[in-house]
């Protein structure tokens, strides 16, 4: 749901920003009398309080202007490294789900990797003004460019060239977004070859959904585990996250087509290992909406797949979930009534 308001004050705080930066060269001071450093404090605050009420300003609340203006403000957040990592995290899950170019996490990378004194990935970060600005140090700088090109960024020599006739004078400032097409998502560096040298994993998908009353309904497996799980399943091959939890929630439940334009990410959770499982397993557990008593009552399950579901307050699911699911199946209803996307870790099963 588009927020007209919080949307047009990203623009409006975007602009004074922007602004503030152009008048330094000349003045070191915006000519309101308010320094820059003043106006990175004053809008990191604000931000702070828009992601703790909504989540990651992202595209389907305050469209692709205003979270670009979002990413703007949280990388001139130095002077709060700990938000600005915040940041990046829900930058990266946004991104993820589709609220955010992959670009936009490239900036806010470089810049909390700078800030910690680390080589920068994508050559977005420089010190010093104009033609005498010099590139923050690169990791493995022969494949910049096919690190730039993966997330939709120019050619660094274009952008090179680019920055030292518009760079505004902040020492170690960020560059205008580019308007290149998203050709991929943020990982750091695409080759196959580099693929099989990091960490692979498998994924599932689920939904969130409740009777009116925000009671959960869950699914009985029917395999020996007997296990109390959500609607949904895991990825097949060429699917993404959200594709994976509707394909699953519509088989599982015979309910139909279920509405992929309200279904926000609440928790994004990671099982780092599993006696049974050869591999780590990523999990996006979205929002399915509420479900009246007729269509519960319309509920057909698969029985080779489950052979019951249930509708409980969330207490009484305590007394047969683990541990584990209970935690994430909490965080799934807190996300959903505060906005803010929560993360999971699960270091065995």
């Amino acid at each position: 749901m588009l927020l007209p308001e919080i949307a047009a004050e990203l623009l409006k705080r975007r602009d004074a920003d922007q602004e503030a930066r152009k008048c330094a060269e000349r003045s070191k001071e915006h000519e309101d009398g308010l320094s820059i450093q003043t106006i990175d404090r004053d809008n990191t605050a604000w931000l702070k309080v828009v992601i703790s009420e909504h989540g990651w300003p992202g595209i389907t609340l305050v469209g692709e202007d205003g979270a670009d203006a979002a990413r703007l403000l949280a990388q001139h957040a130095d002077q709060d490294l700990a938000f600005q990592k915040k940041a990046l995290e829900l930058l990266r899950l946004a991104v993820a789900a589709g609220q955010a170019p992959a670009r936009h996490s490239a900036y806010l990378i470089d810049r909390v990797r700078v800030a910690e004194g680390k080589r920068q990935l994508y050559g977005t970060q420089y010190h010093g003004v104009g033609a005498g600005a010099a590139l923050y140090a690169v990791e493995d700088p022969e494949r910049l460019d096919e690190r730039r090109d993966y997330v939709g960024l120019e050619p660094h020599a274009d952008y090179d060239r680019r920055m030292r006739s518009t760079q505004a004078a902040e020492h170690g400032t960020g560059l205008p977004p580019e308007r290149t097409a998203m050709t991929g998502d943020h990982l750091p560096i695409p080759p196959a070859e580099y693929v099989e040298l990091i960490a692979q994993m498998t994924g599932y998908a689920c939904l969130l959904v409740t009777d009116e009353h925000n009671n959960p309904l869950l699914l009985r497996a029917s395999d020996s585990s007997n296990r109390w799980q959500w609607p949904g399943g895991n990825m097949e091959k060429g699917e993404d996250p959200l594709t994976t939890a509707l394909r699953e929630a519509e088989e599982e439940t015979s309910l139909g087509h279920w509405d992929d334009a309200t279904a926000h990410l609440l928790v994004a959770h990671f099982v780092s290992r599993h006696p049974l499982w050869p591999k780590p397993h990523a999990g996006w557990l979205f929002d399915g909406g509420q479900l009246t008593e007729k269509q519960i009552a319309a509920i057909r399950v698969d029985p080779n797949e489950h052979y019951e579901y249930a509708v409980r307050p969330l207490d009484a699911w305590r007394e047969v979930l683990n541990q584990d699911d209970f935690e994430v199946l909490g965080l799934a209803l807190e996300a959903r009534h505060t906005g803010c996307v929560r993360y999971h870790v699960t270091d065995s099963i």
